[in-house]
């Protein structure tokens, strides 16, 4: 998924441009200039690449060039490992609740505190 900003006369029009199969469907959000896009659109980029103020949980790598797809494990690992509660809230809106489980009771890079806290945390 991503958002789109068409250019029309001298206005903008947003749209969310989805992926269904083989097909890609544009589903109009409305112009870029209302607040209600505005915050859509903001919204939608905060979990696009990790943002500015969780980039020092990442301090070995360039957070710019971290694909949340792709390494969405490593993401979750640090963020669950070295993260605060904003961080967590972040990342709750960026991936699935079963995929944080998942990474939490599988990855080798969280330690037993950690882990322990986050179990307790996710299931109850």
């Amino acid at each position: 998924m991503s958002i789109l900003i068409r250019r029309i006369g001298k206005r903008e029009y947003a749209y969310r441009v989805v992926r269904e199969g083989r097909r890609v469907r544009h589903v109009y959000l409305g112009r870029a200039g209302d607040p209600a896009v505005a915050a859509q659109i903001s919204a939608f980029r905060e979990t696009a690449a990790v943002p500015e103020r969780f980039s020092r949980f990442f301090w070995d790598t360039d957070s710019r060039k971290i694909d949340l797809r792709r390494h969405r494990k490593y993401v979750i690992e640090r963020i669950l490992e070295l993260g605060n509660y904003s961080a967590f809230l972040w990342i709750c809106r960026v991936y699935p609740g079963h995929l944080i489980r998942r990474v939490n009771d599988e990855s080798r890079a969280i330690s037993p505190i950690s882990r322990n806290f986050w179990r307790v945390w996710l299931d109850g």
